[in-house]
């Protein structure tokens, strides 16, 4: 019935059967359960508790109040060992949807990423899995009997291009140890700068990865995303494994071929138009190198290319995530690249003061430190292979941590500045954490953006205890920019890779240059040594001009 056509005694109906109903159920197993600490509590709502449905106000209110209570009971029972979650079924082949005319079918079928009807058994089959000691980290969630919705996504291969080496156990050792891979600026001339440092990427050899001939095609922020994708996928072992539709490339650069576009623009106003190469757009859009990664892979999948300055790279893995989550690819190689150390754009964030101007290299970047003056700039690359559990789990992939949680926010605020209350990054952690289902008493590491301008270190730190509360101060943070230099579009990603790496190998990198923090900069950040801890949850943040917010969490397995 329309609303317009029900009375209260057909809305308390539906109510009391299928709401008043859970509640009484979870209210008769609460005691027995907190008396032995242990438990499993499964309720069953529906889809269109969540989606909603004309002509069913009712029990799209009972079945949308079933998920609230479930989410709630979650939070009372969370420290005491008993998990509370629901499964939400979405179109289920029964009696009842068996006689729908076949059309209707296709269009429901057409409205799910599985493009299949689902069967009791799928429903059955998470619930059984919600009663499993698997599941045991999962409560307040709600998940489908459709297979897109119950997909988890893990990491099974990582890949870097930095500062402090060219693959992931060399930078990872180097952050461990507290190494800092900023160095003189030797690749131009800086003298007339205020500025005479960067983060730079040394010892590249591309000759592991491309022809001489195809090297010349790319502009080095390609070359670096290309390698660190390929490191990647050699660490995945997927190749061979995947099917070419359902593999996907997602990666982002904050500005793109920027040395291209610099060195093409010098040719024309020096040499005339046939100093401007064949190859010059090809080699300075954004997009190439999602575009290059995906042909050398042969991944047809989902493609995307993700541009919002500084979270970028956190943006890319984060979107990519959800496509795998979604159920629209398998596995995606995802990431963030980005090679601006150049003179015009040391000028252009001089001139905006928002470079450090400390001489010393080994000392500029200290993020949280009473005495920074700005973020000293990086270039590399980082990527990680996200890929569907059950699929990497079928081939006997190495798997790192679960990819659990990400959020995407705006400040609203600012071309440039964070939102003063660091408002839009709370929601942005907030969102994350709520997805990755992080308990309270986790072994929380935060790899913090923590840049090292006054206004980012502070406000950053007010929206993590904005966020998480009492939480904030048990957490361990760190920012290894101080280490890096800000990396741009890919410093989400290699962020992200510390933070797999913190799960992994239960070390916390260091805020080096981190000798007294500033007044309000109140939680551990790690400084100066690395340390020793059981990280079962770690969350990177990143934010970008233009307000972007994002924060991914990643949980051990």
């Amino acid at each position: 019935k329309l609303v317009l056509n029900m009375d209260e005694k057909d809305f308390d109906a539906v109510i009391g059967v299928n709401l008043k109903g859970t509640f009484n159920m979870i209210k008769h197993t609460y005691k027995h359960f907190m008396k032995k600490r242990a438990g499993r509590i499964v309720s069953t709502s529906s889809i269109v508790g969540l989606i909603g449905n004309a002509g069913q106000a009712n029990y799209a209110a009972s079945k949308a109040g079933i998920i609230g209570l479930t989410k709630s009971v979650a939070r009372e029972l969370a420290g005491r060992g008993v998990t509370v979650n629901a499964v939400a079924p979405g179109y289920i082949g029964t009696d009842m949807t068996n006689v729908l005319p076949e059309k209707v079918k296709e269009t429901m079928k057409a409205q799910i990423p599985a493009k299949r009807i689902g069967t009791p058994e799928d429903v059955a089959g998470v619930v059984a899995f919600l009663c499993s000691d698997e599941a045991a980290y999962v409560t307040g969630g709600f998940l489908t009997g459709s297979d897109n919705m119950s997909r988890r996504v893990v990491i099974t291969g990582l890949g870097a291009v930095s500062p402090l080496g060219n693959d992931v156990p060399t930078m990872w050792k180097n952050m461990v140890d507290g190494v800092c891979g900023i160095d003189e600026i030797t690749a131009f001339d800086t003298s007339d700068l205020k500025v005479h440092i960067a983060g730079t990427v040394k010892g590249f050899q591309p000759e592991l990865y491309f022809e001489k001939r195809e090297a010349k095609k790319l502009d080095i922020y390609c070359q670096y995303a290309m390698a660190a994708a390929q490191q990647a996928v050699d660490d995945s072992g997927i190749l061979g494994h995947i099917d070419e539709n359902r593999f996907g490339v997602y990666i982002g650069a904050g500005i793109g071929g920027l040395q291209t576009f610099v060195d093409n623009t010098v040719g024309l106003d020096h040499g005339g138009p046939r100093k401007v190469s064949p190859f010059f757009i090809p080699m300075m859009i954004g997009n190439i190198a999602t575009g290059n990664v995906a042909i050398r892979f042969n991944a047809k999948g989902v493609s995307l290319s993700v541009m919002s300055a500084c979270a970028t790279g956190t943006n890319s893995i984060g979107e990519a995530f959800h496509a795998v989550k979604d159920g629209y690819a398998d596995a995606i190689i995802a990431g963030g690249a980005e090679a601006v150390v150049a003179r015009l754009t040391i000028v252009g964030f001089q001139n905006m003061k928002a470079l450090s101007v400390n001489p010393d290299p080994k000392t500029a970047s200290r993020p949280f430190d009473k005495d920074r003056n700005g973020f000293v700039m990086g270039e590399g690359a980082g990527m990680l292979i996200l890929e569907e559990y059950e699929h990497a789990k079928a081939r006997g992939a190495k798997i790192y941590a679960e990819f659990a949680g990400y959020g995407n926010t705006c400040d609203a605020h600012h071309v440039t500045a964070p939102d003063p209350e660091g408002a839009g990054l709370a929601r942005a952690i907030e969102i994350a954490f709520d997805e990755a289902q992080v308990a309270d008493d986790a072994e929380l590491y935060i790899n913090a953006h923590g840049t090292g301008t006054h206004l980012n270190d502070l406000t950053e730190t007010m929206a993590i205890k904005k966020a998480l509360g009492q939480q904030a101060y048990s957490a361990s943070i760190s920012s290894t920019k101080s280490m890096t230099g800000h990396m741009l579009g890919a410093t989400g990603a290699i962020e992200a890779i510390a933070a797999v790496k913190a799960i992994e190998d239960g070390v916390i990198p260091p805020t080096i240059n981190l000798d007294e923090p500033d007044e309000g900069l109140d939680l551990d950040y790690t400084p100066k040594t690395a340390k020793k801890r059981a990280v079962n949850a770690a969350a990177s943040t990143n934010l970008g001009f233009g307000g972007h917010d994002a924060c991914v969490v990643f949980k051990k397995i």
